[in-house]
């Protein structure tokens, strides 16, 4: 039991790894995506990202065309972004004017996905990477110890 068990929370882990990794990958490789313009429709700064009630975001709006078709994002990065304070959220929020042309990458596999701060990838997107992997190691290790008799587990 405790074998399947253990492959089973790795497949789990494992599976949440992939994603993490896709999405670093699509970090890095937006920066040589396509680019076209595209226009802010709305960007505001919100009260409460993260754990923190008191800190701010930014959340951006905008539209852009793609061989004729009409697409929509708030993608503004694949990390986190940006949260912290009112004041840098503010700040932020200058180079998002509403109205204002915008250079949009844009994923030539999938047009519907874009993003505005292309190849930005953040320290956090490492580490979700690197603890999955190092669990699912952890986690498919233990149930070959067992298997092999190297290790007993009792219930």
């Amino acid at each position: 039991m405790f074998v399947v068990l253990s492959l089973a929370a790795a497949l789990v882990v494992a599976l949440l790894g992939y994603q993490s990794l896709r999405t670093l990958l699509r970090a890095h490789a937006s920066a040589g995506w396509p680019q076209v313009i595209g226009s802010v429709r709305s960007s505001e700064v919100k009260r409460g990202c993260g754990r923190q009630r008191d800190s701010y975001e930014v959340e951006v709006h905008y539209g852009y065309s793609v061989d004729g078709l009409e697409y929509h994002s708030t993608r503004v990065a694949f990390s986190r972004g940006y949260c912290g304070a009112e004041a840098g959220a503010k700040e932020l929020s200058q180079s998002f004017v509403p109205g204002k042309a915008v250079t949009v990458y844009v994923d030539p596999a999938a047009p519907a996905r874009a993003v505005l701060l292309a190849g930005k990838a953040d320290v956090l997107m490492y580490l979700q990477v690197g603890i999955a992997l190092l669990t699912v190691i952890g986690m498919l290790l233990l149930p070959w110890r067992v298997l092999t008799g190297r290790l007993r587990v009792s219930w």
